[in-house]
């Protein structure tokens, strides 16, 4: 019910998810992707050993890039929380200015929340034990049940996330195959918009010889794929926000079982979505 009512509200007010959505991560992704270009490459115009990859070659991730990646993530969040905010006081359109006073009170919520799931995501792609990433697999689960609890039920910090991790902990397997089928969907997704991303990738890698007398041909070349490789930043912050917003399903039904209570409106009516 929770991965049907996710895509069910994508399907309904999927032109607003997907205006706003540009709004708050497009800057993102161009930046992100000149800072991986720009400085990763060293020479963006005329390095013929160009990696064109989507994330940083190295092991040791500079700052910026890293800040980049949090702030991407704390979009995502906002994209969410802002939509879902206004989805319960019925003001959800297809505009975007009845939006802007709700996205001015999520932002400040959705800080802390997107630093604490950045830095478990961090730990957990740098860990190099199984035992350790799974132990961060499992505290992170329950910890994506802080954002709807500390957001959408107004409730003080230390409230939200006694609350959410409760929650989070009593139904775990749930809320990770909630979490495992949305981002296996998002993941489909992904793939078919990122196409002409990984066949001028291809292209660009593998088939055409590159060297400096082609001028003018690189730097086409090169812009091209960095356009779409600002496409793919995109994609994954959107399937991002997909499944932080199945979460929000997943603690409203859970907060109802196990609390007896439910969200405000009808966050916990799937089928009225």
């Amino acid at each position: 019910m929770c991965v049907e009512a996710t895509f069910d509200f994508i399907r309904y007010h999927g032109g607003v998810w997907l205006r706003l959505g540009a709004i708050l991560l497009l800057p993102v992704c161009v930046l992100l992707s000149l800072h991986v270009f720009v400085l990763d490459n060293e020479v963006f115009a005329n390095d013929v050993s160009w990696d064109s990859g989507l994330f940083w070659s190295d092991t040791d991730r500079p700052l910026v890039y890293c800040s980049l990646l949090a702030a991407g993530l704390w979009g995502s969040l906002t994209l969410v929380y802002t939509l879902v905010c206004a989805r319960q006081e019925e003001a959800l359109t297809n505009s975007l200015r009845p939006l802007v006073p709700y996205m001015r009170q999520v932002v400040r919520r959705t800080l802390v929340s997107a630093l604490m799931l950045f830095v478990l995501l961090w730990v957990l792609f740098g860990l190099r034990s199984l035992v350790m990433a799974a132990l961060t697999v499992i505290l992170l689960v329950p910890v994506l049940l802080v954002p709807p609890s500390w957001i959408l039920e107004r409730t003080s910090r230390a409230t939200a996330v006694s609350s959410a991790l409760r929650l989070g902990f009593t139904s775990w397997f749930s809320l990770f195959f909630v979490v495992l089928i949305v981002s296996l969907v998002g993941f489909v997704i992904i793939l078919v918009v990122d196409v002409p991303w990984i066949a001028a990738q291809t292209v660009f890698t593998e088939l055409i010889p590159v060297d400096e007398r082609i001028g003018g041909g690189l730097l086409f070349l090169k812009s091209t794929l960095f356009l779409f490789t600002v496409l793919a930043y995109f994609c994954c912050f959107m399937m991002a926000s997909l499944v932080l917003l199945s979460c929000v399903f997943h603690y409203g039904s859970v907060s109802e079982k196990v609390d007896d209570t439910s969200l405000e409106y009808d966050i916990d009516h799937f089928e009225q979505l």
